[in-house]
């Protein structure tokens, strides 16, 4: 069993904090500790011996910070936000959650009335990572080698992928609900239905379900039974923005992204960042092999790009998910580089500058006792804050300020 080892040291010039030697290992420009430090205690005997899920362990590295790193080591994979959806795994298969409001109390979007995607008399016994690349990843749930559907999702992406092996596709819907099913010209349906896309409605959310063609949907006790025609046995399952949309959707529902590649490169002398988005399909069904791709606000604010935004946004907790139609994007950064440290601050009426020193020091003993702080055993936060704290933005104003 491969375990996930994350290692960090802080320079003890910087913080005033003792650390034991170490041999560096070098890696390109940088290096790391070859073995944890001596205190790592408990900790590091819980990250060695953790459990992965992995569907073939084949010794490539693990990421440790993804969106979805949850999947490498949970059973179940919960709280996977893939924008727009959130994405939790479970032993009756996968819950859609499509929010369209903020909660109460402001913080969180609302996450209710999930759509459950699985099967018949399935009951998968975990979900595994299969594969990933730079924002998707796809996982598989499992009851059996002969039995198991493969899900993909893409950060940014309105579609969720289900590749069915030995099980009969299933959506169960939440209780409660009265739902309504819709064709892809918006005309109201009535059950059974046999086509290659459906749309749903409930709770004012649409969802648009798109199968290979042939595939009969047959609702029964508030579950959406699926019968495909052929071999191809795959879902596509959307969050619409508006019922109307179903029709737009279908184009590109048929697109499963297998690969998503981000570069870089910096122009010092202009002062500018370019990246660049690409994303690789297999197109199921058609030819269309473009896809439905979403962008937060950092990435088409303040920035030169090349998204045709083409009116379907989202919600989600890091601002308006705006989409565009591609597989290759480009999107550029002024960046004229960063300070390395922060002025002393400069005389305000009203205010002693040996006050603002008083403060910043008061502020630093409060957060952290620095007597008694032990990297190893600190948070990141408290890490970075501690950084932040010792930087040359208190020492400025003991130099020169001081005595005002």
């Amino acid at each position: 069993m491969r375990s996930i080892i994350i290692t960090a040291t802080i320079g003890s010039m910087f913080l005033g904090v003792p650390c034991s030697a170490q041999n560096a290992v070098n890696v390109g420009k940088g290096s790391y500790a070859e073995s944890p430090p001596a205190g790592a205690g408990d900790n590091l005997g819980k990250i060695e011996s953790q459990q992965l899920f992995l569907v073939k362990d084949d010794g490539r590295p693990l990421p440790s910070n993804k969106w979805w790193t949850q999947l490498l080591v949970s059973r179940y994979a919960k709280m996977l936000w893939a924008y727009p959806f959130r994405v939790d795994t479970g032993e009756t298969g996968v819950d859609l959650l499509f929010p369209i409001k903020w909660q109460p109390q402001g913080n969180d979007p609302q996450c209710d009335y999930p759509l459950t995607v699985g099967g018949k008399d399935f009951r998968p016994e975990d979900s595994r990572a299969k594969d990933w690349s730079d924002w998707t990843v796809s996982f598989r749930m499992g009851q059996s080698p002969e039995q198991y559907m493969d899900v993909t999702l893409g950060e940014g992406q309105p579609f969720a992928w289900f590749e069915y092996h030995g099980v009969q596709p299933m959506l169960n819907l939440p209780g409660g609900v009265t739902p309504e099913f819709f064709d892809a010209a918006g005309r109201p349906v009535s059950m059974p239905f046999t086509g290659d896309c459906i749309g749903i409605k409930y709770r004012d959310r649409c969802y648009g379900v798109f199968a290979p063609d042939g595939t009969k949907f047959q609702l029964d006790n508030g579950t959406l039974r699926i019968e495909f025609a052929g071999n191809s046995q795959f879902l596509s399952v959307a969050a619409l923005p508006a019922a109307e949309k179903l029709e737009y959707f279908h184009r590109y529902a048929y697109a499963v992204p297998r690969q998503t590649t981000y570069s870089w490169k910096y122009d010092a002398e202009k002062g500018i960042v370019t990246t660049r988005w690409n994303i690789s399909t297999e197109v199921l069904k058609g030819s269309e092999s473009k896809t439905i791709q979403g962008w937060l606000p950092h990435h088409y604010r303040n920035s030169t790009n090349d998204l045709a935004f083409d009116k379907i946004n989202y919600l989600s907790p890091r601002g308006e998910l705006r989409c565009a139609v591609g597989d290759e994007f480009s999107v550029s950064y002024p960046f004229s580089g960063v300070v390395p440290n922060l002025p002393a601050p400069l005389p305000s009426a009203g205010v002693k500058q040996g006050l603002k020193l008083l403060y910043l020091t008061r502020h630093a003993e409060f957060t952290v006792d620095l007597k008694s702080f032990q990297p190893e055993r600190s948070s990141g936060l408290q890490v970075r804050t501690l950084l932040f704290q010792c930087a040359e933005i208190g020492v400025s104003p003991r130099d020169s300020l001081a005595s005002a």
